[in-house]
């Protein structure tokens, strides 16, 4: 028989089931079971959970696929918990590779999958190695938010600037590290000092890109040993480890831990960065950052503004509106010179060259649709609901039911006449004709506004919209720029609000 030996382990430092004790037991069984074949796995799944699901780990999960799944007839581990300690995909595996013949073994005491006791005593096994796996993970949370209450340190990737030092000593190296009363951090004398040059450098003026030409030049590794990024040196210099203070995930989300009086919970009494200075240092992040200018349909003249050297006669029939096949738009692109805001470019801008002052262009449009329409009363559109007779109708076959299956009982010529007259009226609501549609009425908007006034309460995206809802168009380049109201009577003094 040939028998599959995945080797599993949740930790590479857990002595009790290592991979030489799985591995022996598995030679074992083969010794005392003549004409048995062993297969270890190519990759042996170290430092992988017992709840991942068997198809998705890197040593066992290349046997279950339909190419290899044919090489072997069954599966052995030291105990189920070298399998699995997921229940619910246990018993999916399970009965998948049942249904093609295959058995599991469990080594600690011979029992197989062969028999209904024996699949349940399996199943038993991995459940409770489930409830335990759940168990120890909730311990662990507990002690993990015990020690970081506490300011302790509970072990892992420790903070940049700062190294680990047992409670009991106060050095690197615990001389008895299995009677520590725990561990917590000191400034490290070697990061710590590169943590305040770079804090230095900032100040000075340099940015995240000039500090790490400079740590890459002196050969100083990373926390990770990896190559210096400007977004790590942004990470470390904006992180409140640098004034001592413990972190914490909330909703993915790294904020501050803090104490049941509400105070930010400290790790150390030594910090890189006193709590004046870190404020200073991230006022100084937060006014030397880059302000990433507007997107292009944040500008007011999105899709009004057009280039009226690019832009050609349209013979199609584009209803008033700008033609997407012969007008060519002015895009608007901001930069952050203090002299103006930036300009709008013409879409075709290498053979055209045209660009326009934003403030220009767009006090231009605006002073010439304020001059023409600002006095003007502001409309607004009022939908007017029509009438489709549903109540009526739905009444009426109600009406015109009851009465059919009276008639089906007993035969009446009065009921018959009832129902006739009562289809005839269906007929008659359910033509086209006798519908009444619904309809839009412009009135004055209450309480009664001008265009101007109306206008002044409008930001950059409200005035886009209200311009291109009644249909402003400007025709621009550097020369002049030539602006189109809509219609836009002459003898009235009003103006829709679309």
């Amino acid at each position: 028989m040939r028998l599959l030996a995945p080797i599993r382990l949740s930790r590479d430092t857990d002595a009790s089931n290592n991979p030489a004790t799985q591995r022996e037991a598995a030679l074992e069984y083969a010794d005392a079971h003549p004409g048995t074949v062993l297969i270890f796995t190519e990759v042996e799944d170290l430092d992988v959970s017992g709840a991942i699901p068997i198809r998705e780990r890197p040593g066992i999960g290349p046997y279950l696929t339909p190419e290899k799944i044919g090489t072997w007839d069954g599966i052995i581990g030291s105990d189920m918990d070298r399998i699995s300690r997921n229940l619910l995909d246990y018993l999916g595996f399970a009965q998948d590779i049942m249904k093609r013949g295959k058995i599991i073994i469990d080594l600690s005491d011979g029992t197989d999958t062969s028999t209904l006791r024996g699949r349940q005593t399996l199943e038993d096994r991995v459940r409770d190695a489930q409830r335990y796996r759940e168990q120890v993970a909730e311990k662990r949370a507990r002690a993990a938010k015990r020690i970081a209450d506490a300011g302790r340190w509970g072990g892992g990737h420790g903070r940049f600037g700062y190294m680990p030092v047992c409670v009991c000593h106060g050095i690197r190296r615990c001389p008895d590290p299995v009677h520590t009363s725990g561990w917590h951090l000191v400034q490290d004398p070697v990061t710590s000092t590169i943590c305040k040059r770079m804090v230095n450098a900032f100040f000075a003026g340099q940015n995240f890109h000039e500090i790490v030409r400079w740590l890459i030049a002196e050969g100083i590794p990373s926390a990770q040993g990896k190559t210096w990024r400007p977004t790590g040196v942004r990470h470390i210099l904006k992180s409140p480890s640098l004034m001592g203070v413990e972190m914490q995930k909330r909703n993915n989300v790294a904020v501050i831990r803090r104490d049941r009086n509400g105070d930010p919970v400290r790790f150390t009494d030594d910090p890189i960065l006193s709590d004046d200075r870190f404020r200073e240092l991230q006022a100084l992040i937060t006014e030397r950052a880059y302000k990433r200018a507007p997107g292009i349909s944040n500008h007011m003249l999105w899709r009004i503004a057009y280039c009226r050297k690019c832009s050609v006669a349209c013979t199609a029939e584009c209803d008033g509106q700008p033609c997407p096949e012969h007008d060519v738009p002015l895009r608007g692109m901001r930069h952050q010179r203090a002299s103006h805001e930036g300009y709008y470019i013409c879409a075709n801008y290498s053979p055209c060259k045209t660009l326009i002052r934003i403030d220009k262009l767009e006090d231009e449009v605006t002073g010439h649709l304020l001059t023409e329409a600002g006095g003007r009363w502001l409309l607004e559109k009022v939908l007017i609901p029509g009438d489709d007779h549903s109540a009526e109708i739905i009444k009426l076959e109600r009406r015109a039911e009851r009465l059919r299956s009276e008639l089906d009982d007993e035969y009446d010529e009065d009921i018959e006449r009832s129902v006739l007259r009562i289809e005839k009226r269906l007929a008659e609501l359910l033509s086209p004709d006798s519908h009444t549609p619904d309809t839009t009425e412009l009135r004055p908007v209450e309480p009664r506004v001008t265009v101007a006034q109306h206008w002044e309460t409008l930001d950059t995206s409200g005035r886009n919209t209200f311009m291109r809802d009644w249909g402003v168009v400007a025709y621009a380049d550097r020369r002049c720029c030539v602006t189109r109201l809509g219609f836009l009577p002459a003898d009235e003094d009003t103006f829709p609000l679309a």
